[in-house]
Parts: structure tokens; C-alpha cells; sequence
């Protein structure tokens, strides 16, 4: 079970890592409005020629793969809830490295998420 909740952190943890990679490379892009959307090739282009949006999809592809060795391993019911901890990991990390803003509303739900994180990697240690 160790491992496999070693592999869980570890998808986890790609998951942050490829929205930051995906935030920062579509703010390299710019803002996508409507004006935009008028020539999609032209977004298209620039959406596939960030390096670090290609790096993020190249992330998203190892956590795939690291995602399906968890799912042959451990009840989806269990690791599933898991995977919430991004919700607390990718605000946080966008708040440390991106310096974004976090209102209190918003620490309020990512506590809220932390806990039931917490409740469901319980229910399997004393289940």
C-alpha cells in the first residue's frame, strides 16, 4: 500500500506541476478573447509552440501512465478522493511561485478540501 500511495503523491504531484506549466505558458500566449478565436489557427499556433504548454501535455502524459499502475492497484473509491489534494496543491503553489492571491473564502474551501483529503486517507489506514 506504501508504494501505492507513493504513486498516488506522485501523480499528485505532475498534476500540479502541468497546471503550472500550463498557467504560465498560456500567460506567455496572452489572453484569449473573442478576437482571438476569430483566427483560431493563430491561437492554435501559439498554444502549441509554448514550450512550456508542451512540457505541461508531456507531464499530463506520465501522470496518465503513473495514474493507470494506481488504478491496477487500489479500489478507485479509495485513490480517486485522493487526488483532491491538487485542489490544495495548485492554489498554494500558485500562491508561493506565481504570487497570486488567495482570499479568505478560498482558504476557507482549501481547508475544507484539506480535511476530507485527510478523512478519506484515514478511512484506509484505520479501515
Amino acid at each position: 500500500m506504501i508504494k501505492t500511495l507513493f504513486l498516488v503523491a506522485m501523480a499528485i504531484g505532475l498534476s500540479v506541476i502541468g497546471q503550472l506549466c500550463l498557467k504560465v505558458g498560456m500567460t506567455q500566449v496572452g489572453r484569449v478573447g473573442m478576437e482571438q478565436l476569430m483566427v483560431p489557427m493563430d491561437v492554435i499556433y501559439k498554444v502549441v509552440t509554448t514550450p512550456l504548454i508542451a512540457l505541461a501535455v508531456l507531464v499530463y502524459i506520465l501522470d496518465f501512465g503513473i495514474w493507470l499502475i494506481v488504478l491496477s492497484r487500489a479500489n478507485l473509491s479509495f485513490v480517486y478522493p485522493l487526488l483532491s489534494a491538487t485542489y490544495i496543491l495548485v492554489p498554494l503553489a500558485a500562491y508561493f511561485l506565481l504570487s497570486e492571491s488567495i482570499n479568505l473564502q478560498q482558504w476557507a474551501g482549501i481547508f475544507v478540501i484539506a480535511v476530507g483529503v485527510l478523512l478519506v486517507a484515514g478511512s484506509r489506514v484505520n479501515g
